[in-house]
């Protein structure tokens, strides 16, 4: 069953471009069992990182890995939310849209 997990961190002044060069740049090759991520920069400033995984078991399988997202930005935000780091959600989607 697919699954979706959520990061939301508040990036220093002018930092916003960094963190999200750095997330791209180290996601190029690939991270095995990630389908889709998306980053979105909220009204209140917030990063958002929206993440959807093949399965539990393969972002279970990223947690336990090396890398982390986290390490990789936390100098460049004055907040990340420790709990929100591994929130994860399981379940059918129920609606999924892409645009071009």
């Amino acid at each position: 069953m697919k699954m979706v997990s959520v990061v939301t961190v508040m990036p220093l002044q002018d930092k916003v471009d960094v963190i999200v060069e750095l997330v791209t740049e180290s996601r190029k090759g690939g991270i095995a069992g990630l389908e889709t991520y998306s980053i979105v920069h909220s009204r209140e400033g917030e990063l958002v990182f929206i993440n959807q995984w093949a399965s539990l078991d393969v972002f279970v399988d990223y947690l336990s890995s090396p890398h982390n997202m986290i390490e990789l930005i936390e100098v460049h935000c004055s907040r990340y939310d420790a709990e929100n780091v591994s929130k994860a959600y399981s379940g059918p989607i129920l609606h999924q849209q892409h645009f071009n």
